[in-house]
This record gives structure tokens, C-alpha cells and sequence, in this order.
């Protein structure tokens, strides 16, 4: 094998002079949703890209990866694949000659760990490259549990749908996963409080999901603004959103709102700031700043964030 770009990549499949390509992608079930969002915003789809249940098998049914199997994908099909799969740590690619699933076909390329490295021998199939490659198969009746411990720390890079404008974030665990354990328990929130930063990147993932375009600020010098979410089309929406994630005993005082409410100063073309809190704010917050809320200030606590996080679960 020998390492290359994905534009040598490209290059090389049109000297082989093949128009389409067979297709292996194996997701890591940490990582399959935002990776499937990754591919329907490369494909322009909105499809289940992934939908292969893949594991150990037998008494085993746990979900370690998530497959899809191309048998005849584009060049530009190809390529699109490629840039996705290269960029998350963890999910792997197969490239083959066109027909591949549960027939061999000769190999190509393989991305992983992200890199490219053509393969000028050998034939896999879809099951053959998954069993000894990967040491998983397809699972006949595959538990609801998905592997969330993995050997090294996978970074997930979630798009926004602006192509200017890419959302920064960067979860070790999946959206869902931090869902459902603040839905079976809400002081779970309070678990932010020693990882501010996951925070920032947990509400800017729920803002993408939310349908809006997402710029999470550098986690310092942000200037007072961690997510800045728009929402594009008429009347345009944009939101600068400053995450507070603190313990139960602590509140967001009037002096932070104080300093939250300056920064449409700075950015006079936003329609409002919000603070979402894992905790509560002081009372007297709501009555001084009552002529502000709800259309140029919003004060989200925890209960109206988990109120929040559900309205979008449900789109």
C-alpha cells in the first residue's frame, strides 16, 4: 500500500477509467449519526446512510459499527465519500472495483485513520473486509446497545449547512447519547459544570439540529459570545447564545446577564442574546430585566433547556 491525497485519489480513479465504484463504509456506532450527516450533506440527501448493524455476533449482539454497502457509485460519489470518511477518526472506507457487497471485487483504496492508501491486490467483499478487517459481522438480531467505548478519543466534526460558515464542534460523544442521559436524568446537567467546553459544543450541535447555521466561537477571547446560531431565509433569525454551565448551587447572577446584554452592542445586527444555564438565575434577574425578554433577551435555565432539547428530538 502506499499513502496518498484525495486528489491523487481522484486522479487515479480516472486513469483506471472506470466510471463507477463499489463502496464499504464502516461507521463506529459512537460516531454513525454525525457521520450520516456528514454524507447527506456531501450527497445531498437526507437519507439513512448508514443502516448495516455490525458486531462481534453470537451471544455478542451489541452495534459496534454502522455499514452501508455502494455497489456502483460516481467518481464525484466517490470522492464526496472520501472527504467525509478521512476527516472522523475511526471510520473506515473501502473502495473497490464496481459490484462489491456480498461479491468480492478487487480493492482499490482504503481510507482510515485518516489516510488514503491505494491497494493495487487482493479482492474483499462487503462481509469479508468487516469480518477480517474490522472483526465484526452482521449482527441477525442486534440489541439496542450501541459500543460507546472506543480505544482512543474520536472527534466528531459537525457542518452546518452554510457552506461559509462551518460549526466547530467537536463531541467525543454523540448528540443522542447526551440526550438520552439528561432526559432519564436531569441533574446530569450539572455534570457540564467540569467540562464547560463539551457544553458549548453539546448547545451548538443542538442549534444545527435545530435548523440553524452555527459558529462556535474560540473557547477563549470570544469576546462574550460562545455560539453565534442563525437561521436564515425571511426574517432571518441570529442568535448570540452564552452557555453557563455551572453546578446546582451556583446561579447566573444579574451582573452576568448584564455583561451577556453588551454584546448586542457589539453585534448590532443580532436579534437577541441568549444565556442557557445547566442551573437557574438569581431572582432578581427576571424582574430587572423584564422589558428585554422574551423578544431581545432569553433566559434559558436548566428546565427550559431540557424543554428545548425535546422540541428539537421530536423534528
Amino acid at each position: 500500500m502506499r499513502v496518498i491525497t484525495i486528489d491523487a485519489l481522484k486522479k487515479c480513479l480516472i486513469e483506471i477509467g472506470l466510471n463507477r465504484y463499489g463502496l464499504c463504509i464502516f461507521a463506529p456506532a459512537l460516531t454513525a449519526s454525525v457521520v450520516n450527516r456528514r454524507l447527506n450533506i456531501a450527497y445531498g440527501d437526507s437519507g439513512d446512510n448508514l443502516s448495516v448493524p455490525l458486531g462481534v455476533g453470537a451471544g455478542d449482539q451489541t452495534v459496534r459499527y454502522l455499514g452501508a454497502n455502494y455497489a456502483a457509485a460516481s467518481i464525484a460519489h466517490t470522492v464526496a465519500t472520501v472527504d467525509v470518511v478521512a476527516n472522523v477518526v475511526g471510520c473506515v472506507l473501502l473502495v473497490t472495483y464496481p459490484g462489491v457487497g456480498s461479491q468480492r471485487q478487487n480493492v482499490v483504496a482504503v481510507v482510515e485513520h485518516g489516510s488514503i492508501k491505494i491497494q493495487s491486490d487482493g479482492v474483499d467483499s462487503f462481509f469479508s473486509f468487516a469480518k477480517n478487517h474490522l472483526g465484526v459481522e452482521r449482527l441477525s438480531n442486534p440489541s439496542n446497545d450501541l459500543e460507546l467505548n472506543t480505544d482512543g478519543v474520536i472527534s466528531i466534526a459537525a457542518i452546518s449547512s452554510a457552506p461559509a460558515r462551518q460549526a466547530q464542534v467537536f463531541l467525543t460523544v454523540p448528540w443522542e447519547a447526551i440526550f438520552k442521559k439528561i432526559m432519564e436524568n436531569p441533574n446530569s446537567l450539572f455534570d457540564f459544570a467540569k467540562k464547560p467546553r463539551q457544553f458549548e459544543e453539546f448547545l451548538a450541535e443542538s442549534y444545527i439540529r435545530a435548523g440553524y447555521n452555527v459558529e462556535l466561537t474560540p473557547a477563549s477571547g470570544d469576546g462574550g459570545v460562545d455560539i453565534i446560531a442563525e437561521l436564515p431565509g425571511h426574517g432571518a433569525i441570529k442568535i448570540l447564545d452564552q452557555a453557563k454551565a455551572y453546578s446546582g448551587n451556583h446561579v447566573v447572577t444579574a451582573n452576568d446577564v448584564r455583561a451577556a446584554v453588551g454584546t448586542l452592542v457589539t453585534h448590532p445586527d443580532a436579534s437577541k442574546v441568549i444565556i442557557t444555564t445547566t442551573s437557574r438565575f438569581a431572582p432578581r434577574v427576571y424582574s430587572e430585566f423584564s422589558l428585554l425578554t422574551p423578544t431581545r433577551l432569553e433566559l434559558r435555565c436548566g428546565q427550559n433547556l431540557i424543554s428545548w432539547l425535546k422540541s428539537i428530538q421530536v423534528k
